[in-house]
C-alpha cells in the first residue's frame, strides 16, 4: 500500500512539474514573438524615416522646405506602404496625419535645422523615434547641378 501511494505522489509531483514547465515555454514563446512583432515595426519605421530624410535633404530645395513648413510643422499619417507613396508621389501629395511630424528647428545660413517624430502603434507594438537633421547649403546646389545635368 506504502509503494502505491509514494508513485501516486511521484506521478501528481511530476505533473506539475510538466505543466509548470510547459507554461514557462509556452510565455516565453508568447513574449518572444511579440518583441520580434516590435522590432520588426521599429525597423521598418526607421527605414521609412530614413527614406523620408533623404526626401527631405536631397529631393526638395530650401524653399520648398519653408512653404511644406509654413507653421513650423507638417505631420504624416503612416501605413505600410509609406515608402513606396514616397517614391511615386512628393512629400506634398503625402496624407496627412499625426503619426510622422516634421517640425523647424532652427534656421541660419549653413542650412535648416529640422526634427522628425514619430508615434505609431500597431497592434501591441509601438516605435517611437526622434531624429534631427540638417539640410545644409551644399545640398541645395547639388541638386541645382543635378536638373542641369539631366536637361
Amino acid at each position: 500500500m506504502r509503494k502505491k501511494g509514494s508513485i501516486l505522489i511521484e506521478i501528481v509531483v511530476s505533473t506539475m512539474i510538466l505543466a509548470i514547465t510547459t507554461t514557462f515555454v509556452i510565455s516565453a514563446s508568447i513574449q518572444n514573438m511579440q518583441i520580434l512583432k516590435e522590432r520588426i515595426l521599429l525597423e521598418e519605421v526607421n527605414r521609412d524615416i530614413s527614406n523620408l530624410i533623404n526626401e527631405f535633404k536631397y529631393n526638395l530645395t530650401r524653399d520648398e522646405i519653408k512653404e511644406i513648413l509654413n507653421n513650423e510643422k507638417i505631420g504624416f499619417k503612416y501605413s505600410d506602404d509609406f515608402s513606396k507613396k514616397l517614391l511615386t508621389s512628393s512629400v506634398n501629395e503625402l496624407e496627412k496625419g499625426n503619426d510622422i511630424e516634421v517640425t523647424k528647428i532652427g534656421e541660419d545660413s549653413l542650412g535648416i535645422k529640422l526634427k522628425v517624430k514619430t508615434n505609431i502603434k500597431n497592434e501591441k507594438s509601438e516605435a517611437v523615434i526622434n531624429r534631427e537633421f540638417i539640410k545644409s547649403w551644399w545640398m541645395d546646389e547639388i541638386q541645382e547641378k543635378k536638373q542641369n545635368w539631366e536637361e
